[in-house]
């Protein structure tokens, strides 16, 4: 509605009811890959409306050459054609591959932008980075980015990268510094103690979310035991008192009956609302501790 409110995301953030306008806009490091996401809402008095925004991507040009012969063209997986290659793609991230007899694929992760990607490869002139990591095949990341389980072998710009694997909860990460078309090989060990702390949080995290898994269900079953067993005498008392206000005579008792009929509709309508509240508190609870519990088996 032409008020900023600042940065994503927001929960329980309340607006005036009516029709309202709500952009999205991507932070300014993504901007060359993402457009904002501009809608308007019909909100409702007292309505909560779930709004998940996904920004806009573009289209850019892609152009991919690999000399004087001719590699199979693929782009996040899909087949798209021969080289010399040209179409279009979305901005964003984006995996190449270029294939052809006699060479280890050509493999890269792209950060596309407006602009596009324009790329000559020469399969004799490759700078290329071979991963892996022991004791345990672990999922390997490059600069942040999830690239596969171990081993890998990637095509990558000449410079300084940083790293990753992680397997069984624990985590090493490494600098390299990969210069113009060379290949290089680095294994990433993660050590016992490593294996050990990792196994400590998980540990932790099962004994956790059993805890809160059992809490939770305790929390169901006693909102369950108000609404099926309270509930009812806090109804039945203030129909008796409704029933009875009903044909008193008396002006003082009839005052005596209308408090207890009040009374009696307040404890059911809070004895409604404490069940309500903890069955579906209680259900939160043991599924996040179940899902803790679960994630974090061996």
């Amino acid at each position: 509605g032409g008020v900023t409110l600042g940065k994503l995301p927001f929960i329980k953030t309340r607006v005036s009811a009516g029709l309202r306008w709500l952009q999205v806009r991507p932070p300014p490091e993504l901007e060359e890959a993402y457009g904002p996401f501009s809608k308007r809402y019909s909100i409702g008095a007292g309505e909560t409306k779930e709004i998940k925004p996904k920004l806009k991507r573009f289209s850019a040009p892609i152009e991919l050459k690999s000399g004087k012969v001719r590699a199979v063209v693929s782009l996040d997986g899909e087949r798209r054609g021969t080289t010399p290659f040209r179409g279009k793609i979305q901005t964003g991230l984006h995996t190449i591959e270029l294939t052809m007899s006699d060479y280890q694929p050509y493999k890269r992760l792209i950060w596309v932008t407006r602009a596009g990607w324009r790329e000559e490869v020469d399969f004799k002139k490759r700078t290329t980075l071979a991963l892996s990591c022991r004791p345990f095949a672990g999922e390997l990341s490059i600069d942040g980015i999830l690239i596969g389980a171990s081993p890998q072998l990637v095509d990558v710009m000449p410079g300084q990268h940083e790293v990753s694997c992680r397997s069984r909860g624990a985590e090493i990460s490494a600098p390299v510094d990969i210069s113009q078309g060379s290949q290089l090989s680095r294994e990433l060990t993660i050590t016992p103690d490593m294996l050990g702390a990792a196994y400590q949080k998980r540990r932790w995290w099962r004994q956790g979310g059993g805890v809160t898994a059992i809490t939770g269900g305790l929390m169901v079953l006693v909102g369950v035991l108000q609404l099926n067993m309270q509930l009812p005498d806090h109804v039945s008392s203030r129909e008796n008192a409704r029933q009875q206000w009903l044909v008193a005579a008396d002006p003082v008792m009839r005052q005596r009956l209308a408090t207890s009929w009040a009374e009696s509709d307040a404890d059911a309508q809070n004895t409604h609302t404490l069940g309500w509240s903890l069955i579906g508190s209680g259900a939160l609870l043991a599924g996040g501790g179940a899902a803790a519990w679960w994630f974090n088996q061996e």
